[in-house]
Order: C-alpha cells, then sequence, then structure tokens
C-alpha cells in the first residue's frame, strides 16, 4: 500500500507539475500574443514620433526662411520710408522756397492785386507788361494749389 501511495503521490506531483507548466505554458501564449500587438503599437507610435519630428525640423528650418524674408522686406521698407520722407521734406522745400520767392520778388504785384487792382491797371502802375503779371498772377495761384509742375 505504501508503494500505492508513494506511486500516487508521484503521479499527483507529476500531474500538478504537468499542470503547472500548462498554465506556464498558456501564461507565455497569451503573453506572446500581447507582445506582438505591443510592439506593432511602440512601431507605429515610434515611427509617428520620426515623422512629427521630421516635420517640426521642416517648420522650423520653414519659420527661420521666413523669418529672414521678413527681416530683409522690413530693412527695405524702412529705408524706401527713409527715402520718400527725405524727398517730401526736400519737396516741401523747394515748394516753400519757390512760394517764398515768389512772394518776396513780386509782392508789389500781390499787394496790388489784393487792393483790388485789374492785370491792366498793374502792369501800368509798375512798368510791366499784362502778360506778364498775368503769368506771374497765375503761376502764383497754382503754387497755392499745389499744381505746379517741377
Amino acid at each position: 500500500m505504501e508503494r500505492k501511495n508513494t506511486v500516487l503521490n508521484y503521479l499527483t506531483e507529476i500531474l500538478l507539475v504537468l499542470n503547472l507548466l500548462g498554465v506556464l505554458y498558456l501564461a507565455l501564449r497569451i503573453a506572446a500574443r500581447e507582445v506582438p500587438d505591443n510592439r506593432e503599437l511602440n512601431l507605429e507610435i515610434f515611427e509617428k514620433q520620426k515623422k512629427l519630428s521630421r516635420e517640426m525640423v521642416v517648420l522650423k528650418e520653414n519659420l527661420e526662411v521666413y523669418h529672414t524674408v521678413i527681416v530683409k522686406e522690413m530693412h527695405q521698407w524702412k529705408e524706401e520710408r527713409q527715402k520718400l520722407e527725405k524727398l517730401v521734406e526736400r519737396s516741401a522745400k523747394s515748394q516753400n522756397v519757390h512760394h517764398l520767392f515768389l512772394n518776396d520778388r513780386f509782392e508789389q504785384i500781390f499787394d496790388l492785386q489784393k487792393q483790388g487792382l485789374s492785370v491792366e491797371q498793374i502792369a501800368k502802375k509798375l512798368d510791366k507788361g499784362t502778360g506778364e503779371v498775368s503769368f506771374i498772377l497765375e503761376l502764383a495761384k497754382q503754387t497755392l494749389k499745389g499744381e505746379v509742375i517741377k
């Protein structure tokens, strides 16, 4: 009987070991199934991260190029604005000088016109031609309107 018990104990132990091996085998198979899925998911995530990294590098390069272009254009616009401001300033000075020159040189003609004298009367009083007086008055009128051709 003891032999029977010993054999039964061995058989029981063998069955338990086989059962344990079966459970381990099933656990490994389940784990093996999940690993490829995780690996595939990890690979997919890794590939997307690589793609995003490349796109970010390209985006950064593009931003640097655009920044350089914008800074260059802003510098050009600043230079053009300064040139235009100088041109406007010179033009304004020129018109003022021209206007002052007309006022000083032909002050008598303008004063007589303000008094209400006609072109003929002004020409006779200042001993000038009527064409000359008309021309001076017309030129002054155009200068005040800003229509003088330079």
